[in-house]
């Protein structure tokens, strides 16, 4: 009887454990390369893609990407902004020598819902110039 009891207990709640454990989203940022160089380079910059691992198809949400230095490029405008906001294309990080003050540019990716601007995942990369070489830390 104890040996029934027990195996009912426990048909009951795994099933309620395992699915109390949902995995949260997990963004991450791809490059297309890993080390940059300005004046050595037929590119303009850096390719950033975001990457996003989760179980549920996700709508109706953003992309801010924001740098500490350098600049996203918007090639249509010709111009360098410090953030940007799509739907998940790929964005274009270039150093801008004019106003470069720090050594390493912090770029930071936020996804959020757009309908109520909840945020559901965030990743970051670390890019860090040496004499004029831009290298990717992850």
């Amino acid at each position: 009887m104890r040996k029934i009891l027990y195996l009912l207990i426990f048909s009951i709640l795994v099933p309620f454990l395992t699915s109390c454990s949902s995995e949260e989203p997990k963004l991450s940022i791809r490059t297309d390369i890993k080390t940059y160089m300005l004046e050595l380079s037929s590119v303009q910059g850096i390719t950033m893609t975001p990457q996003l691992e989760a179980k549920e198809q996700t709508k109706d949400i953003e992309y801010t990407w924001s740098t500490t230095e350098g600049g996203f490029i918007n090639t249509i405008k010709n111009e360098s902004q410090k953030e940007i906001t799509n739907t998940g294309e790929p964005v274009l990080w270039s150093p801008t020598l004019d106003t470069k003050k720090e050594k390493s540019s912090l770029i930071e990716v936020t996804l959020k819902a757009k309908k109520n601007d909840r945020v559901i995942a965030e990743s970051k990369i670390t890019i860090e110039e040496t004499t004029g070489v831009y290298k990717v830390i992850e």
